[in-house]
């Protein structure tokens, strides 16, 4: 994993993403996250985006 694709929610309810290089404290916490919390991203339209995995590692 290179980049990190991170996403927040304001107030109007507007979504949004943001995507910075991941360094490796970062691929290392992402690597020791259990499989079962990652999940396939979704594009917009809510068709499943390949090769786009997402995981909320704070729930």
């Amino acid at each position: 994993m290179d980049s990190l694709l991170v996403r927040s929610e304001s107030g109007c309810r507007t979504l949004f993403s943001v995507g910075y290089l991941a360094t490796e404290p970062i691929r290392r916490a992402n690597r020791a996250l259990p499989e079962h919390i990652w999940h396939s991203a979704l594009e917009q339209g809510g068709d499943l985006r390949a090769g786009a995995p997402v995981a909320e590692p704070t729930a």
